[in-house]
């Protein structure tokens, strides 16, 4: 072996040394930093925990601190019912233990469930009374309070029996006065719940208010149903019927024992407007053949086998009722319109007749009907539908003054 190979070959180990003591040193510092981080990540989760638990001890601090205030605030806002809570629970469970020793004695060990039906049902009334009354303000309880008194009835005449049977323990009281006692000690639990619990929650203002909306919804309910009585029927050719009501301004009485609705004369309809007064141009002013049930060209109309006189008739009704009620009455154009099939100003002359007949009647004098001979409102078309105009047989005549009932102004 030569010096130069030698040579080589201890070079070749030298370097082989160095690489693994290279590798070494990488490999324990791969280890360390693995060791580094694995403790960071340790420390990172610890520590989160931590905080997790401070947070966790925390937020149940605050709700124990939520629970502790919301008992104070339900205990003063109930301090009352708090006080009477042994006047309350202290004759019942005397009242459920007596009870129970009368039903052992009568039925043996199953009557120890009798003050379940003898306390229990009158409990049952009252603590139902009490949920209502809070949870349902409007709902009716007067069912609820009514079986809450009968069975404390039926727990009182209980216990006064047994105390009147039961036999005397030594020289203490017996016969009517123990029995008297216990009757009363059955009731008084119950008579002090009711007062405290089921007593009205709302100011004297808002029982007012309530008052007023159950009136005024009554009153609503009594004209809708006046309303509905006269109201017009429809009647389709298939025989299905619909009502039609008469829009406006009414007011509730009361005449012969039945609810009826009367106009009231507003701000707007103090004057009804005429045929009369309309332009000369009108199509719908009366004509020759309107009195006969035909118009103009000669055909028939919608009402033209209407009975006139009974048209008449009612509305004289209608005047007459509403004198006697000290109201102002007003013809309902559209309403008759729709019941007669005729036109405003045929409408306007059944009106005028029957304020003339109830007129006349009232001042003694007979009655002019439209269409006859001697009365000065003819229909002819020279006359222009007017009742002021002279007839041929008779004199000149003013115009009537218009009918008010008794009471009411004049417009």
């Amino acid at each position: 072996m030569t010096t130069g190979t030698r040579r080589s070959w201890r070079e070749e180990i030298r370097q082989d040394r160095l690489i693994s003591a290279q590798i070494d040193r990488d490999r324990e510092a791969a280890r360390t930093q693995a060791w580094i981080t694995e403790r960071r990540a340790l420390t990172q989760l610890w520590q989160e925990r931590k905080r997790a638990r401070s947070a966790a001890r925390l937020q149940a601090r605050d709700r124990r601190a939520a629970r502790r205030t919301a008992r104070l605030a339900w205990v003063h806002a109930h301090v009352l019912d708090l006080l009477f809570v042994p006047v309350i629970v202290v004759p019942a469970v005397l009242a459920w233990t007596a009870m129970a020793a009368c039903g052992s004695e009568l039925y043996g060990p199953v009557g120890l469930m009798l003050p379940a039906f003898s306390e229990g049902a009158m409990w049952a009334f009252a603590i139902a009374t009490t949920w209502t009354t809070r949870h349902y303000p409007d709902r009716p309880t007067w069912h609820l309070r009514l079986g809450t008194g009968v069975f404390a009835a039926v727990a009182a005449v209980l216990n006064f029996a047994h105390g009147m049977t039961a036999p005397p323990v030594g020289p203490g009281p017996h016969g009517v006065g123990v029995g008297v006692v216990m009757a009363l000690v059955s009731v008084a639990g119950v008579i002090a719940h009711q007062f405290i619990t089921a007593g009205p929650r709302r100011s004297r203002a808002d029982r007012h208010q309530a008052r007023l909306v159950r009136t005024a919804g009554r009153r609503e309910l009594a004209v809708r149903r006046a309303a509905v009585r006269h109201a017009i029927a429809v009647v389709d050719e298939h025989g299905h019927a619909h009502l039609i009501y008469q829009p406006g301004t009414v007011t509730l009485g009361r005449r012969h024992l039945r609810t009826r609705l009367s106009r009231v004369r507003t701000a707007e309809s103090v004057r009804e407007p005429r045929t009369d007064d309309a332009a000369p141009d009108r199509t719908d002013r009366t004509d020759a053949g309107e009195a006969t049930g035909q118009t103009a060209g000669g055909q028939p109309l919608p009402g033209g086998e209407v009975d006139r006189a009974a048209i008449v008739a009612d509305l004289v009704e209608q005047i007459r009722d509403a004198i006697e009620a000290g109201e102002r009455w007003q013809p309902d154009y559209p309403a008759l319109m729709a019941r007669t099939g005729f036109r405003r100003s045929w409408c306007e002359k059944a009106v005028r007749d029957a304020r003339t007949a109830v007129f006349d009647a009232a001042s003694g004098a007979p009655a002019i009907r439209t269409g006859e001979p001697d009365s000065g409102a003819r229909t002819d078309p020279d006359s222009g539908a007017r009742t002021d105009t002279p007839g041929p047989h008779g004199p000149d005549r003013t115009g009537r003054p218009v009918l008010h009932a008794v009471g009411s102004p004049s417009p």
